[in-house]
């Protein structure tokens, strides 16, 4: 039993809870610590999947279920089971990335399954995404047709003035259809199960986690908007999006500095 039981608090991991170097700050993780320590719960909300999450598995004390690729999927981190799933439509899945690589032969053009993250651009040229290299994802390559089991997501990685481009190639209205779609940094577009969102994620553990009070969120762009507005109390580091700052009830010191150490300070008085 502690003063925070019942109290849920989930945060974003790039731009948020990670500083620019990806790495967390100490000030995060004594704040972190010290919640869990008087009962509080503490998950991810993220785009990334159970494959691309690199150290965080071994380093940060999980202990609610974690909300991945932007809603898709509930995943206990620690354990490394999933919870839920979510699909996308295969046939369709196959036109998107047929279509992706046509309109930007270059781009990293991913496929994720609860098994594993496949690169579909088959392109040596193709540019790579940054996080493979810097965290050491695997990333096995293999046609889109040849990817087995049932598909979580698409996502697209290219720098930005290309993605931009890309997406002007693209009818998202009609795509929005078929699936959910989201902006997840200024080098990643994901297309993953409709009506899906890190907002249906925290719905979502309301509904399997009733010990769950008050959920606390804090996330910086725009794929964390339903999240944020979903939560009881909501919050956004200085280096987010205008967008994301106008919705939230507080706005605390950016991501390099600790935003969710002052984040829990600021809501639940934890002081380091």
């Amino acid at each position: 039993m502690g003063i925070y039981d019942g109290i849920y608090l989930y945060t974003d991991l790039d731009g948020t809870l990670l500083n620019d170097k990806k790495t967390i700050p100490e000030a995060n993780m004594r704040a972190i610590e010290k919640f869990i320590a008087n009962g509080g719960r503490f998950g991810i909300a993220t785009g990334r999947s159970a494959h691309n999450l690199s150290f965080f598995p071994e380093v940060l004390p999980l202990n609610a279920p974690s909300i991945l690729d932007n809603g898709g999927v509930l995943y206990d981190v620690r354990g490394r089971r999933f919870i839920d799933c979510t699909y996308i439509p295969r046939e369709k899945s196959l036109e998107v990335v047929n279509r992706l690589i046509e309109i930007s032969p270059t781009a990293s053009v991913q496929v994720y399954t609860c098994d594993a993250r496949y690169q579909v651009n088959l392109n040596p040229e193709r540019i790579e995404d940054p996080l493979v290299g810097l965290e050491g994802i695997n990333e096995p390559l293999c046609r889109a047709e040849d990817v087995p089991g049932e598909w979580i997501k698409i996502v697209i990685c290219e720098p930005e003035e290309l993605l931009i481009r890309t997406l002007g190639h693209l009818d998202i209205d009609a795509l929005n259809k078929e699936f959910a779609t989201v902006l997840s940094g200024k080098l990643y577009f994901e297309f993953f199960s409709l009506g899906m969102s890190k907002g249906r994620g925290i719905d979502a553990i309301r509904e399997k986690e009733p010990s769950a009070k008050k959920i606390l969120a804090i996330g910086d762009y725009y794929n964390d908007l339903e999240m944020l507005k979903k939560a009881d109390v909501s919050c956004a580091p200085a280096n987010a999006e205008q967008d994301i700052k106008d919705v939230v009830d507080y706005v605390v010191c950016d991501n390099n500095s600790g935003a969710v150490a002052d984040f829990l300070r600021i809501a639940l008085g934890i002081e380091i």
